[in-house]
Parts: C-alpha cells; sequence; structure tokens
C-alpha cells in the first residue's frame, strides 16, 4: 500500500470507474433474468453451479405533505435527533484513468 495521497486518489478513482461499469453490466443481467422470469422459463428462485438467485420485492412508503411538515416542526422543536456521518468524496479530474 502506499501513503502517497496522490496515488491513493487514482487508486479509487480507477476503481470507481471499474464500479460504474460492472454496475451497468450487472442491471443488464439482471434485466435478463427478469425476462425470463417474467417469460416464465425460470422461476423466482434458482440455484446454478456458480451461484443462486432469489427474485425479492421490497416496498418502500410514500407519506404525505403533512408527515415532512411534522418532521420539520420536530427538528424546530429540537425533538427530533440529527446523525452525522463522514466519508470521502472522490472524483476524477479527466476522464483519463491511470495506468498502474
Amino acid at each position: 500500500m502506499t501513503t502517497d495521497p496522490a496515488q491513493l486518489v487514482a487508486f479509487i478513482t480507477t476503481a470507481q470507474a471499474q464500479a460504474k461499469s460492472l454496475a451497468a453490466d450487472i442491471d443488464a443481467w439482471k434485466a435478463e433474468l427478469q425476462a425470463l422470469y417474467d417469460s416464465g422459463n425460470i422461476t423466482d428462485k434458482l440455484s446454478t453451479p456458480f451461484g443462486s438467485a432469489t427474485l425479492t420485492t421490497r416496498s418502500t412508503w410514500a407519506y404525505s405533505p403533512a408527515v415532512r411538515q411534522l418532521q420539520e416542526l420536530e427538528q424546530l422543536d429540537g425533538l427530533a435527533t440529527k446523525k452525522t456521518s463522514t466519508s470521502w468524496t472522490i472524483r476524477p479530474i479527466t476522464t483519463e484513468q491511470p495506468d498502474f
């Protein structure tokens, strides 16, 4: 490992670009699985020599503006608690990535 900040940022930006590309590939492959499921060619659970896949459903709630107003009121009254986290945000300067 290195302690050179410039090299660390270069490593991170290169990995971020690779992760973005891989995420796009993964989304496309999942869409293909969904198409196979929708056409009845596979079930919602499958196992292969490479791993398993399970179709899962996640529900989220959408609230009315009144709930948002209550949240703001609790923030103003000091009843709501604030959580703060810290993390690094790394952005590449150019689209070119260093060769390592």
